[in-house]
């Protein structure tokens, strides 16, 4: 195993598709005494140093285990062990202002950055200024002090098709958060994200590890709400297959947590080894509660069918359609 984590207790990385509940799971791990929580460090349009490190990568990468990517492992290496700036901090926030980066500008250059990068005419990622300008901003943020001395719960719904590369070379514990298609493409639709179709499918080493199979009918899936069903298929289809070669890798899926966050939740615990305490129970009654776009407040017990209200029956043939396009065993019942 890697020297950097003889001694301590891996870092956890939460995955999941957008929309699949991974923040209202990181940030419940992360009640136990001696975590910190590390919020989609990898989001280019919320972090200066992902925004600068990941300028030659899809939004949503894809790396096989035995890829050579020495950019995207020490990016990662950081992220999970090192020095690293949080993306709530002073730092960040002026960083990202200073460099004119608004919300809008980010996703332009996203957009153009997974064209380019599909078309094969990515530009080296990271150089020394990376390097420099990510230990200086971290190492006089305060919140990175914390880190230092705590277990380390990382949120990401970015970097899912790079785990078995991560995994291999870094050693994370990783946990992956499912949730039934439908119900993720109804919140995307709700909150009209951008990130619920990044054409993740156009990545010639995604095709040639994965895809190739089923390109022709990948390639026929032209309406909107089936596209958004089709990249969770992705998703799920390649975790199903990399997890065969990862038995160590967990998977939770978020509608077990709804029907009984408390219980579901303090077995989790207990798999990763996290200590239980009254504050991570009061934390889930706290934000038992009704709440809306990227709140991690929900009435839990509603969530698991909610979609079978949200969607029209026309937009749930298309989330079939696109979901189906894969021969996914996750939720095959749909």
């Amino acid at each position: 195993m890697n020297k950097i984590i003889q001694g301590k207790k891996r870092p956890i990385l939460v995955v999941g598709v957008a929309r699949s509940g991974t923040t209202w799971v990181a940030n419940t791990l992360a009640q136990a005494p001696g975590t910190e929580l590390l919020h989609e460090p990898d989001n280019e349009k919320q972090n200066i140093l992902a925004h600068r490190w990941k300028r030659g990568y899809h939004r949503m990468p894809f790396m096989g285990a035995s890829v050579n990517e020495p950019d995207y492992l020490a990016f990662w290496r950081r992220i999970l062990y090192g020095a690293y700036l949080p993306n709530r901090t002073v730092a960040n926030k002026l960083s990202l202002a200073l460099a004119g980066l608004t919300g809008d500008r980010i996703e332009r250059d996203t957009r153009e950055k997974c064209n380019t990068v599909a078309d094969g005419k990515s530009e080296t990622s990271a150089d020394l200024s990376e390097t420099v300008l990510a230990t200086v901003l971290s190492q006089t943020s305060l919140s990175y002090q914390k880190l230092r001395t705590k277990r380390r719960i990382v949120k990401s719904v970015h970097t899912g098709l790079t785990l078995s590369f991560i995994s291999r070379r870094l050693h994370p514990e990783i946990l992956i958060v499912l949730r039934h298609p439908a119900s993720v493409v109804s919140s995307c639709l709700h909150l009209r994200l951008p990130d619920a179709n990044r054409e993740v499918f156009r990545q010639e080493e995604l095709v040639e590890a994965h895809l190739r199979p089923f390109l022709r009918e990948i390639e026929r899936i032209k309406d909107p709400v089936a596209q958004m069903a089709l990249q969770t298929a992705i998703f799920h289809y390649v975790w199903e297959q990399e997890a065969k070669e990862n038995p160590h890798w967990k998977f939770i899926t978020h509608e077990s947590l709804c029907k009984n966050p408390s219980v579901t939740f303090q077995s989790l615990y207990h798999d990763l080894e996290l200590e239980w305490t009254p504050a991570a129970d009061q934390f889930l009654l706290d934000h038992n509660r009704p709440g809306d776009g990227f709140e991690i407040s929900r009435e839990s017990d509603t969530l698991i069918d909610k979609w079978k209200q949200t969607l029209t029956p026309q937009q749930i043939d298309s989330v079939r359609q696109g979901y189906r396009t894969l021969p996914v065993s996750l939720y095959s019942e749909f």
